[in-house]
C-alpha cells in the first residue's frame, strides 16, 4: 500500500487507543501510591480508596467495548503499586 503525500502512517485515533490504556494506568498506579500513604494502621489498609473512584468514572465514560482494556489497565496499575 503506497502512500499519499500527507497522509499518515498511523492515524490519530490509533495513537490515541494505546495512548489511553497506558496514561490511565500511570493514573491508576499514582492514585494508589498515593492511596497507600495514608494508612493509620501498621497493615497498610487504606481508608479510601481513590484510584477506584478514578475506574468507576473511566467506565462510565466509554463505551462497553473499551471496558477490558480499561479493567486490565486498573488491574495492572493496581498490583504495580502494591
Amino acid at each position: 500500500m503506497a502512500l499519499n503525500r500527507g497522509q499518515a502512517f498511523v492515524s490519530v485515533e490509533d495513537i490515541r487507543s494505546l495512548a489511553m490504556p497506558v496514561l490511565f494506568c500511570a493514573a491508576i498506579f499514582l492514585t494508589a501510591s498515593y492511596s497507600l500513604s495514608f494508612p493509620r494502621i501498621e497493615a497498610g489498609v487504606s481508608s479510601f480508596w481513590l484510584p477506584n473512584g478514578l475506574a468507576l468514572a473511566a467506565l462510565l465514560r466509554y463505551p462497553l467495548r473499551r471496558w477490558p482494556v480499561l479493567i486490565a489497565a486498573a488491574v495492572i496499575g493496581n498490583v504495580a503499586a502494591g
